[in-house]
Formats: structure tokens, C-alpha cells, sequence
């Protein structure tokens, strides 16, 4: 932590003592710049996940008043659209069962904003093409 750079931050997690110096990690995070707060957040966010101390980061985190802009974080909104875009095939697969290639590719590709979309439509819709199109 005493080098200053960045990066060193979210390593000092794996340091003997890391776990304890949570709530430095992030007060020293805060003075980054935006770019660099979020890459060492996001950093910070998966090693307190792999080290099973989550429910302290986010109880430093919400003491702290800090917070993470998930549609801005390339790797935390990639990991959300993936666990959104599995919702939806369950529910898809519950309602039409298995689903055609196209679907699945159709489901692969898309936007958050059509995962979105097709959740409701997932719920209202009679066919497989009302939710998420036609091939």
C-alpha cells in the first residue's frame, strides 16, 4: 500500500493483514481517479469475494458512502448481463422447453437492454419469437 500505485491496493487484500485493512483499501481508493477507483474497486470487489469477505466490504462500503458504478464497470456489468441472460433461458426453457439454436445464439449476443426487455415478455408472451423475435 505504501507504493502508491494503484494497482498495489487491491493486492494489499492478499498481504498478511489484507482482510483488516478493508476500509483503508477504500478510503485510499476514493482519491483515485475515476478510471483507476473503478479498476481497483472491481479488483477489490472479486478478491474480497474469492477471500469470503464480502459482507465486509460491503459493510465498509456503505459505511464509507462509496459506491461502484456497475454499468460503467466493464468486468461487474459483463458478470451481471451473464447471470441475467441465464434467468432468462430458465425461464424460457420452463416455459417453451429446450430452446432452438437461434435462441440461444439470440441470447449469447444480446444487450442488456434487450435482456431486460425479454424478461418481462418472458413472463406475458405465448411463443418463444413474442419474447425474444422471430428467427
Amino acid at each position: 500500500m505504501a507504493s502508491g500505485r494503484p494497482g498495489d491496493l487491491a493486492l494489499a487484500m492478499l498481504a498478511n493483514g489484507g482482510p483488516d485493512r478493508v476500509a483503508e483499501i477504500i478510503r485510499r481508493a476514493k482519491d483515485l481517479s475515476w478510471p483507476e477507483r473503478q479498476r481497483v474497486m472491481a479488483q477489490l470487489v472479486l478478491l474480497c469475494g474469492l477471500r469470503r469477505l464480502t459482507g465486509r466490504l460491503t459493510m465498509e462500503l456503505k459505511t464509507m458512502g462509496a459506491t461502484i458504478d456497475i454499468a460503467k464497470n466493464e468486468i461487474l456489468r459483463d458478470l451481471i448481463r451473464d447471470g441475467q441472460v441465464h434467468v432468462v433461458r430458465l425461464l424460457l426453457q420452463t416455459k417453451f422447453g429446450e430452446l432452438p439454436k437461434w435462441a440461444d445464439e439470440r441470447l449469447a449476443h444480446a444487450k442488456m437492454s434487450d435482456v431486460d426487455r425479454w424478461t418481462v415478455k418472458a413472463v406475458k408472451a405465448s411463443t418463444l419469437e413474442g419474447v425474444i423475435g422471430k428467427k
